[in-house]
């Protein structure tokens, strides 16, 4: 049975008084906990259990105010250690159980003035009440049903499992070495699968179907998964994600170029287009662009299932920027090598607001096409996790904890980079957690350019969400013992409706939706400029419409029902499809 972890978001600031006066009649009322975990079985002993317990102060913490945690693992042993109060806070908690039974931890904090709050775990059981599941995911390039040396493991993907009584579904992990592992109810019977099959593979071990049915009854059980190679079917994709914007500052923007292709690799052409008032300035982290005006190109890239592209680049915002708007930039990749299953992420616009905080503890989206995020239902959504070392010390241990929208899909989940070595756990209510262990990470003070890391991955939104539906995401990062660090909030509208045309000519493509259309009629540009004219079957023009902000709509209420003929031109091209107008 997997670890589970419920977190509880917090927000809140540190607001102590120096005033000893104020101590009587402003200090800490209560504390309110939540421990984080679940019923869960081991099979074996021993056995090391994982929770987190979560807090916030009711009241003004005062100087020199501590909590003091007591742990009762319940075998007999058990932990204390204090912590300075502040508003909000959390710990890890781990416990290593030594031999077969059932266990319940309790955890006490304590506030210096003697408020107590207690939470009690549920069970853990180490016995033979659980089975546990195992084996391999690869290429099976020969077709023989075993994992040879040279063939390769289709890593940092999910495993399905789902009880075929109950319809709870489990996700286990497969690492870097092709493997994965779960633990699960015994005396049941489980489907097992991989979540998400990358178009490029088709399954042809232990079957062609995929899935593999297994009951279990104690002791552990090992399944195999062997794909074929299925040239071809290949997404290419990009992502960019704002570090925000400051007048007369540079800020960092993060692009990404990915070939979901097992197979084979293919060559690509990376373009991302600023804004006019950002100017690059530097590359912190990948290749480096070729600069030409506001257009970076990064050429030749080498793309497949273990080669992307990540580069980091630093962008000066002109001092004509005015605060609280957003500006938002271009990335869009062109390619060789076969046809391309998706054309909808090959151009993506991502956006910023322009204002004068940073916090290099941060999270960020693609697509985010404007202030709210819209995107279509269903599209693949890539995220950005930053996280900065910015104390006096050497970071140890970063985790990143992050609750997932239950408009996302979690079968569609995949990591797809990460700074530093990282174990991810699926957690029940779509928690998902990234532990970075023994990073090492140097504080900002000692050595900036390596006091950083990122997590990033992509997930599909759920299909069938109505327009409107919004999507957030906020994530949690613990440095050590610290409190939390939370960030900000990303925001993704479902506005597209699934009528979404999507045209191109060359690096200049726009969507048209609805289409058809009602009462009114939406185009959006990856540039900025662009001018639409619709035109009626006899050639006469009914709306027109200029923008400099790469978003047009287009009244056609009073239109007539039938069929019509959008022209959109923009830096010296030109575009046509047709629409339909019902009322």
């Amino acid at each position: 049975m997997k670890k589970t972890l419920r977190f509880l978001t917090i927000t809140g600031a540190v607001v102590m008084s120096l005033l000893s006066a104020n101590k009587a009649g402003a200090q800490v009322t209560a504390i309110n906990a939540n421990l984080n975990d679940s019923a869960a079985n081991y099979c074996s002993a021993p056995a090391t259990v994982v929770g987190f317990i979560s807090y916030f102060t009711v009241g003004a913490p005062q100087p020199l105010d501590s909590i003091t945690f007591y742990v009762n693992w319940g075998d007999g042993s058990d932990t204390t250690f204090k912590k300075e109060t502040t508003t909000q806070g959390g710990q890890d908690l781990i416990h290593t159980y030594a031999t077969a039974g059932v266990y319940n931890y309790s955890v006490t904090l304590t506030n210096t003035n003697s408020v107590t709050t207690t939470e009690l775990s549920q069970p853990i059981t180490l016995s033979n009440a659980c089975a546990a599941l195992n084996g391999d995911v690869w290429i099976d390039g020969n077709n023989d049903c075993i994992f040879d040396l040279s063939e390769q493991g289709i890593i940092y993907h999910a495993m399905k499992i789902t009880n075929t009584t109950t319809s709870t579904v489990y996700y286990a992990w497969i690492d870097a070495d092709g493997h994965y592992t779960a633990n699960v109810p015994d005396g049941y019977t489980y489907d097992i699968e991989l979540s998400n099959v990358p178009g490029t593979l088709t399954p042809s071990c232990p079957n062609t179907t995929g899935v593999v049915t297994q009951a279990v009854s104690g002791g552990s059980y090992t399944n195999d998964f062997g794909y074929e190679c299925a040239p071809g079917a290949v997404d290419y994709s990009v992502a960019g994600y704002s570090g925000g914007f400051r007048p007369g500052f540079d800020r960092p923007q993060t692009i990404n170029a990915f070939a979901d292709n097992y197979c084979a690799t293919s060559t690509a052409t990376v373009t991302l287009v600023l804004d006019p008032l950002l100017t690059y300035t530097s590359t912190s982290y990948g290749p480096t662009p070729t600069v030409s005006g506001n257009t970076l190109t990064w050429t030749g890239v080498t793309l497949g299932q273990f080669n992307s592209l990540f580069s980091q680049v630093w962008i000066h915002t002109d001092l004509a920027a005015v605060l609280g708007t957003y500006i938002c930039n271009t990335v869009y990749i062109t390619y060789g090598g076969g046809p391309d299953v998706d054309l909808t992420n090959d151009t993506v616009e991502f956006c910023g607001i322009v204002a004068n905080s940073f916090d290099p503890n941060d999270k960020a989206v693609s697509p985010s096409e404007d202030a709210v995020g819209t995107v279509q239902d269903g599209e693949m959504l890539y995220y950005h996790i930053n996280f900065q070392n910015t104390g006096n010390d050497t970071a140890y241990t970063v985790v990143v904890t992050d609750q997932l929208d239950a408009n996302l899909n979690m079968d569609m989940f995949q990591l797809i980079g990460a700074s530093h070595p990282v174990n991810v756990t699926w957690l029940e209510g779509n928690l998902l957690n990234f532990r970075f262990e023994n990073i090492y990470l140097p504080d900002s003070n000692v050595n900036e350019p390596l006091s950083h890391g990122f997590v990033d991955y992509k997930i599909a939104a759920k299909t069938g969400l109505a327009p409107g539906t919004i999507i957030n995401n906020t994530a949690e990062i613990y440095f050590d013992f610290n409190s939390a660090i939370i960030t900000n909030t990303t925001l993704t509208t479902i506005e597209f409706p699934a009528s979404v045309t999507k045209i191109t000519n060359g690096d200049l493509s726009a969507k048209v939706y609805p289409n058809p259309a009602n009462n009114e009629l939406t185009i959006t540009t990856e540039g900025k400029n662009f001018s639409a004219q619709v035109y009626d079957i006899l050639g006469r023009a009914v709306a027109t419409s200029v923008t400099n902000t790469g978003k047009a709509v287009i009244n056609t209420s009073s239109l007539a029902n039938g069929m019509y003929i959008l022209t959109i031109k923009a830096n010296g091209k030109e575009m046509t499809t047709k629409i339909n107008v019902q009322h």
